[in-house]
C-alpha cells in the first residue's frame, strides 16, 4: 500500500476490509434516464481529478424520482459507488443552502426490504481517511447555474460534519 493511499470509511456501507480506494464513481441521474458518472482517479485525496462521463443509468427505481446508493467491486481491489436519484429532487432538500445533498432520497419500506444493505448507510457520512489521520469529506455543493451536473470534490472534514455530508434515509 502506497503512502498516498486513502482508506474507505463509510461506516458499514463499504466492506470492512475495503482496500485502498483507487477510484470510485458517483452517478447522478438526469430526468431523461441518463447518468453522469464522475470517476475520481487519483489515490491522493488532495489532488483528485474528476472525469465526467455520460452513460445510461444502470439502476432505476420509480423513474428516478427516488434514489439510493449501492456499491459494487471493480477489478484491482477498487470499489464503485452509485448514487441514483433525480438531482433536482435532492436539491429541494436543502433549498436555502443550494446544496445537492449526497443522500438516499425517500427510501420506503418496500425498497429497503429489496435492498437490505441500505440500512447500513442510515447514520453514515461519505469520507476518506488518509494514512496521516486526516479525514476528507465529499463536498457535493452545486456549481453556479446547476442543472443536472455536480462536481464532487474532497475537502478536509470540519470538526462537526454538517448534514450536507451525511447519507440520510428519509422515511
Amino acid at each position: 500500500m502506497s503512502a498516498t493511499a486513502a482508506f474507505a470509511s463509510v461506516n458499514e456501507f463499504l466492506p470492512r476490509n475495503a482496500p485502498a480506494l483507487k477510484r470510485f464513481a458517483i452517478v447522478a441521474a438526469t430526468a431523461n434516464n441518463q447518468c453522469l458518472t464522475t470517476q475520481l482517479v487519483n489515490n491522493d485525496v488532495k489532488r483528485l481529478r474528476a472525469n465526467v462521463l455520460l452513460s445510461p443509468c444502470e439502476f432505476n427505481i420509480d423513474n428516478q424520482t427516488q434514489g439510493f446508493f449501492i456499491s459494487r467491486p471493480l477489478q484491482q481491489d477498487a470499489y464503485q459507488i452509485f448514487f441514483a436519484a433525480n438531482p433536482s429532487y435532492c436539491l429541494a432538500m436543502e433549498p436555502r443552502a443550494q446544496i445537492l445533498v449526497a443522500s438516499a432520497c425517500a427510501l420506503n419500506t418496500e425498497m429497503l426490504e429489496q435492498l437490505p444493505q441500505l440500512w447500513d448507510i442510515k447514520g453514515g457520512g461519505l469520507s476518506l481517511r488518509g494514512i496521516d489521520g486526516k479525514k476528507w469529506c465529499l463536498d457535493t455543493r452545486a456549481r453556479q447555474g446547476f442543472s443536472a451536473i455536480f462536481e464532487p470534490q474532497f475537502i478536509e472534514c470540519p470538526e462537526q460534519i454538517p448534514d450536507a455530508f451525511i447519507l440520510r434515509v428519509n422515511r
